[in-house]
Order: structure tokens, then C-alpha cells, then sequence
């Protein structure tokens, strides 16, 4: 199976919200077919919801019961679209700018979910696995000779 690429250091996602990832992508075998396209965060109600990209808002409703905010990261067919499900109440609008790690809104009980798109609304439309493009520090090491700390390093892993 081919893996749609999006250009390195093009996306880095910020977490919609803190906490430990309950639900993990499970890529369906068939654009129709059963799967889960969404990495999920549970926990209570009334979480603050933030934006986990910078772009413009080209969604805000209620889909089943649940309220949604998409956010497109560019103009080019080929740019992703995250969404972001769960809440209960949001404070952005369609067409807003927005940077990543504004708030969104509020969470509900349901958890808080974020999918990753390639082509949104197209017919070559394709989830991705969002869970690689999550921005995350991990472990640095540093140098114990004297010499300098190298910098430069994203906190972002691009998936190859």
C-alpha cells in the first residue's frame, strides 16, 4: 500500500488536549470499509479543546450529536485538514484564521477525537494516521565532554 507523504517539517500537530491517547488510528482495509480513523483522548467533560494546527476553519457543526471543527492547513489540494470531534460547544467560526493551540471549545463526554486528512472532500480523499505528525519532546541528550548542546531539533517527527 502506498502511504500519502506530506512535505517534511510541513505538519506538526499539537495535542487538542492534555492527557494520554485512549484510542489509536486503525487504518480501514477499503476507503468504505470499517476502521478507526481518529486517535482519541479520553476524559471529563468541560476540557478546554485547542486548535492542533495553525490554518483556516472550514467546518464548525454538529455531525450525530457531536460538535466538529475542521481546520485546513493550506490552500493546495494536496494539504491536510485536521478534525477535531467531542466537543459540546465551540468559540471559532468558519472561515477563521487560527493558530495551533487556540482554543477551540469545550469537550463533552464523548472522547476527543482528531483525524488527519490528504485531499479532504475529494474522491482521492485518505485518512491518516495522525499519531506520527504529533509533536512531542522526548529525551535529550547532552553532551558531558564541555562541549556545546547541539540545537536545531524539531520536537516534531515527520514520518517517512
Amino acid at each position: 500500500m502506498l502511504i500519502p507523504v506530506l512535505a517534511a517539517g510541513a505538519l506538526c500537530l499539537l495535542p487538542p488536549v492534555s492527557g494520554s491517547i485512549s484510542g489509536s488510528f486503525s487504518a480501514p482495509p477499503c476507503p468504505y470499509c470499517a476502521g478507526h480513523r481518529t486517535v482519541d483522548w479520553a476524559g471529563p467533560s468541560g476540557r478546554l479543546v485547542r486548535a492542533p494546527v495553525d490554518g483556516r476553519v472550514s467546518f464548525v457543526g454538529w455531525v450525530a450529536g457531536v460538535a466538529y471543527v475542521s481546520i485546513r492547513t493550506g490552500d493546495e489540494p494536496g494539504d491536510a485538514t485536521a478534525t477535531i470531534g467531542g466537543l459540546v460547544q465551540w468559540d471559532v467560526a468558519p472561515g477563521a484564521t487560527i493558530r495551533a493551540g487556540a482554543p477551540l471549545g469545550r469537550s463533552g463526554s464523548e472522547p476527543v477525537t482528531l483525524s488527519l486528512r490528504r485531499f479532504a472532500g475529494r474522491t482521492d480523499e485518505v485518512y491518516l494516521d495522525p499519531e506520527p505528525w504529533l509533536g512531542r519532546k522526548g529525551v535529550r541528550l547532552l553532551p558531558n565532554d564541555g562541549s556545546p548542546p547541539r540545537s536545531g531539533r524539531s520536537v516534531c517527527r515527520v514520518p517517512r
